[in-house]
């Protein structure tokens, strides 16, 4: 009888062992930036003032538009800036429907496909094809930096 319970307890805790190093396996590990990584960043956004009639829900639709402004940006404290507001982003599972008024590709150094972030009305973001949380201070960044209202 004792040794049925050795062997439950055993198997009791190579059982508890592996839950664990599955549970700290499978939680979503963060690739942060490094701004110096970075070598240009290329955004475009629509004015604040445009009415497009419709949910803008991709790039594509955005560089759609006659009216949609371009910059492409090397500036390092622009860059660093933007950087930390990204590594501050969290994923979200609130499905959204987007409606992106800014696009922004960062291009690293060497030369990997670029990082995306997207930034929409309804407090939407998502950054490489991943729903973020809302991250105010980001928004707030893009329109004093970039001067969405003109």
């Amino acid at each position: 009888m004792k040794k049925v319970f050795k062997i439950l307890n055993l198997n009791f805790k190579v059982l508890l062992i592996l839950l664990l190093i599955n549970l700290i396996g499978c939680k979503e590990k963060k690739l942060l930036l490094n701004c110096q990584d970075i070598k240009m960043i290329k955004i475009g956004y629509l004015p604040e003032n445009i009415n497009t009639f419709e949910p803008v829900n991709s790039p594509e639709k955005i560089a759609s538009y006659d009216q949609t402004k371009y910059e492409l940006i090397i500036d390092s404290i622009f860059i660093c800036d933007l950087t930390s507001y990204i590594n501050k982003l969290k994923s979200s599972n609130i499905k959204s429907s987007h409606d992106f008024r800014i696009i922004c590709y960062l291009y690293l150094k060497n030369n990997t496909t670029p990082y995306k972030l997207y930034i929409g009305d309804n407090n939407d973001i998502m950054y490489n094809e991943k729903q973020m949380k809302y991250n105010e201070e980001l928004v707030i960044f893009f329109k004093n930096s970039l001067n969405t209202d003109k």
